[in-house]
């Protein structure tokens, strides 16, 4: 979807307010992986603060700072604003008679300010690899992509295999599957992507042991032919399980330039599907 468009009539991608607006963020009543920016930690918010003044502000002409301003008036419904134009970035909150650190102060308009802002100035690629780095270790399900916010629940991905997961695994007899997909996220974005693979194996593996509680206590490979010859799972299920430890980095499967992240939640939503796989049997 393309918003209405700047002042100068040009087509632009949609702002975080306008996203706000259009759709829920969050599945209602699923604890997410992900922190819904709303609830994102004071950390995450001084983070970005930081990076903007260290990043973007100081490239910003006194020029520059009406056409943001304007951009924000336009789309926030803000009143018009001036005076020292560093200090309205940083408390852009007083916009709305707030302060960047007010907690009544929504996350939109934050966000907005810093996607106007980059309309304005301009960004840079440093800039938008380390928002995305404190994203990730804040759990804050955001991406910076371009000029833009991106909510990471909106990928597709995530919407069609992590959120069914989590649902299902609210069941407690997944309780231990549960906690060890938490935690292949937990290590995923915190750029462990060795113990992300790991994780997510674990959870298949100890997925499994629900349906086969007599071989509790054996490991991978006998629990998917154990599975297999109860019907539970097919001969490609059971010989793909087999394999999902060669996703470990090290292993020879790791192909030279792909990143460790990207490694990591391919196991993710790997493990998801064959946990959806075997779990909607019960």
């Amino acid at each position: 979807m393309r918003g209405s468009g700047n002042a100068d009539g040009v087509s632009r991608l949609p702002s975080w307010a306008e996203r706000e607006r259009l759709a829920a963020f969050r599945v209602s009543g699923t604890e997410d992986v992900y922190v819904d920016p709303a609830d994102a930690p004071d950390e995450f918010w001084n983070s970005l603060l930081g990076c903007t003044d260290s990043f973007v502000l100081r490239m910003a002409e006194s020029s520059q700072w009406a056409s943001w301003a304007a951009k924000m008036n336009l789309n926030l419904g803000l009143a018009q604003v001036s005076g020292p134009p560093i200090a309205y970035f940083q408390y852009a909150a007083l916009l709305t008679g707030g302060h960047w650190h007010d907690s009544s102060v929504g996350a939109g308009v934050r966000l907005s300010a810093v996607e106007f802002l980059l309309d304005t100035v301009g960004g840079s690629d440093q800039f938008n690899n380390f928002v995305n780095e404190r994203a990730r270790f804040f759990h804050v399900g955001v991406r910076l992509e371009g000029n833009r916010f991106v909510p990471t629940t909106s990928e597709g991905l995530h919407v069609e295999i992590v959120q069914p997961v989590l649902r299902l695994l609210a069941d407690p007899r997944f309780e231990g599957v549960d906690a060890l997909y938490r935690k292949a996220f937990d290590r995923a974005l915190a750029n462990d992507a060795a113990g992300a693979v790991t994780a997510a194996t674990s959870a298949v593996e100890e997925a499994l042991r629900v349906f086969v509680p007599e071989m509790r206590d054996q490991t991978l490979g006998p629990l998917a032919e154990k599975a297999r010859s109860e019907g539970f799972i097919t001969n490609p299920v059971e010989e793909f399980i087999k394999k999902l430890y060669g996703l470990r980095p090290e292993s020879d499967a790791h192909a030279a330039g792909t990143a460790d992240f990207d490694v990591a939640m391919l196991a993710l939503h790997l493990a998801g599907s064959l946990i959806l796989y075997v779990g909607r049997s019960l």
